[in-house]
């Protein structure tokens, strides 16, 4: 599959980043899926007082059929770096399919794009949901699918691996 990565720049494309989870997660009974009217909100800079104080760029990996597979919000919280006084990246709306290909390249882009604006550390701003969404996901397959306890062990520590990576390598 030809994969390349996308801003969102066009109301189409960020109508296609909003969705990008129900044809991820569609399929999971467990699932609760946002109100695409919040999130539009939530996007919004004309809404969304955040964006007052912060710079947000949306990325998509898509397919070379322009089908989106992947998805994530970089953030410059201009706010947190002057109370803190450091420059710091935060990324979030992070899905993709089930492919390390594409979990790559969102997070070589993340990773690009905090050197870019000289950022010294990118930070997950959700990692509580991501690890909450696992656990769902995991529960989820052990009642539907039966998926034995390697699998499940595997998919655990594919997560921590994820998080060590999210927490040593994106040290920028």
């Amino acid at each position: 599959m030809v994969l390349r990565v996308k801003k969102v720049q066009t109301p189409a494309d960020k109508k296609c980043f909003i969705r990008l989870p129900w044809k991820i997660y569609g399929d999971y009974p467990s699932w609760v899926p946002p109100l695409i009217s919040e999130r539009e909100k939530f996007l919004n800079p004309e809404v969304n007082p955040f964006f007052k104080d912060a710079e947000v760029n949306l990325f998509m990996v898509v397919s070379g059929d322009q089908i989106p597979v992947g998805r994530i919000a970089l953030t410059l919280n201009k706010a947190y770096g002057k109370f803190h006084s450091e420059r710091v990246g935060f990324f979030g709306m992070f899905e993709a399919i089930d492919d390390k290909e594409v979990s790559g390249m969102l997070l070589n882009t993340a990773e690009n794009w905090c050197r870019g604006k000289k950022l010294n550390k990118l930070v997950v701003t959700v990692l509580v949901v991501l690890v909450i969404q696992m656990v769902m996901v995991t529960v989820t397959l052990l009642m539907t699918v039966k998926v034995m306890m390697i699998q499940v062990i595997a998919m655990m520590m594919e997560l921590v691996m994820i998080l060590i990576y999210l927490h040593v390598v994106l040290q920028l």
